[in-house]
């Protein structure tokens, strides 16, 4: 049990050490995300270039600094913080004038601080949040003097966005004067949702929820965005910015709104797009919004489709990598390829990573492909998608 300032910041210090360096860490309820090899995540979404070439580099770093951000949010949930919360919180700018107010937090950073911030400021909030049994608010019993084994929420009330009836509930607990504290990026991908608006972040056009929005709007609510970066050293920084006013001027100004919540999150994301919960998750939304959209091919087509590719195994004089799909790395001495759709991984051998660097560059001969690793693991390669032939 963590119960000094000291032993707090040892264990954020700990939490940045390369998670393949602490097997005290795995299997035991600390990181349970990262407990199998199948789970490892590699994170670039920059396929679908959200962020600058040269942040994605050294994609090995990217992935340790996103892996110590999982480890610091499971250390938030597991600890009460009554006794650090005055030392690792950093607020600044807070919102001034009576509410209620809308407040909007992303999954960013120490973002699971937010509701316990505006607890202590002294607003009467409710947490809105994808679901309920999310991880979304810290949790403290001021009960128990041991505050062990303990989960209670301490946000006064909390609401699934998901649920039929957020809409009127979240109506209600304004008319009662409580803020909102609404955690915004949780993106649907069915277009047609009449709930959701087409908004850019970055280079990306996302689905985002309006309907907590169209509420403030109706009630002449501000809505003030909230980021929770961690800072360099133990502190999370919770920081107010200034009230964005709906315009009433139907769903233009409910789109201008999202528009510019998304624009201050970029900006914040530019910097610290590692601390992002979402990062890896975004890509399977954006990977399902393709989805959706094709039609299904027809029997005949498949059947087509089976057949060229069979014939292009077998006849393709020319190979190139399935960057679309697949990507690798090499980590101390060992090698994994990587399905960027399902973010899983897979060990490869030296002679497989050879050839698939050597073709990433560029294409190369199917003569040279089998010299370099023999006709049968070629053809293996071509079966499963990860090279293709021309």
């Amino acid at each position: 049990m963590i119960t000094t300032i000291a032993a707090y910041k040892e264990a954020v210090r700990l939490s940045q050490q390369p998670v393949a360096d602490r097997p005290d860490l795995l299997g035991k309820g600390f990181v349970q995300e990262l407990n199998t090899e199948k789970q490892a995540l590699f994170c670039n979404v920059n396929r679908f270039h959200l962020f600058g070439e040269d942040q994605f580099e050294d994609s090995d770093q990217t992935h340790s600094q996103y892996l110590s951000q999982l480890a610091l949010t499971e250390l938030d949930t597991q600890l009460h913080l009554h006794f650090v919360v005055d030392e690792i919180l950093d607020v600044k700018n807070q919102v001034k004038g009576e509410g209620p107010f809308l407040f909007c937090a992303f999954h960013f950073g120490g973002y699971l601080h937010v509701p316990t911030a505006l607890k202590l400021l002294e607003y009467d909030i409710v947490t809105v949040t994808r679901e309920l049994a999310g991880n979304d608010v810290i949790v403290i019993d001021d009960n128990d003097p041991n505050y062990e084994n303990k989960r209670e929420i301490f946000a006064s009330e909390n609401i699934s966005g998901l649920e039929p009836d957020a809409v009127f509930r979240i109506y209600s607990a304004f008319k009662k004067g409580k803020n909102i504290l609404f955690y915004f990026d949780f993106f649907q991908n069915e277009m047609e949702d009449k709930r959701n608006t087409e908004a850019e972040l970055g280079q990306l056009k996302l689905m985002a929820p309006t309907y907590v929005f169209e509420i403030a709007q109706r009630l002449n609510i501000p809505v003030i965005p909230i980021f929770s970066p961690r800072l360099e050293n133990h502190k999370v920084g919770i920081h107010f910015q200034d009230p964005i006013q709906v315009a009433q001027t139907g769903k233009a100004g409910v789109d201008a709104c999202v528009q510019d919540l998304f624009n201050q999150f970029y900006e914040q994301l530019q910097s610290h797009y590692y601390q992002w919960q979402e990062l890896p998750f975004i890509h399977q939304r954006l990977t399902g919004i393709v989805q959706t959209n094709k039609e299904s091919p027809s029997f005949l087509q498949r059947l087509r489709t089976t057949i060229t590719t069979i014939k292009k195994s077998i006849t393709g004089s020319t190979l190139v990598f399935n960057k679309e799909h697949f990507n690798f790395y090499a980590d101390d001495g060992e090698y994994y390829l990587v399905d960027i759709l399902s973010y899983q991984s897979a060990k490869i051998s030296a002679p497989v990573f050879a050839l698939l660097k050597r073709i990433k560059e560029g294409p190369i001969s199917r003569q040279v492909g089998s010299q370099m690793l023999g006709e049968h693991l070629l053809q293996d390669l071509i079966y499963q998608s990860i090279i293709k032939p021309l």
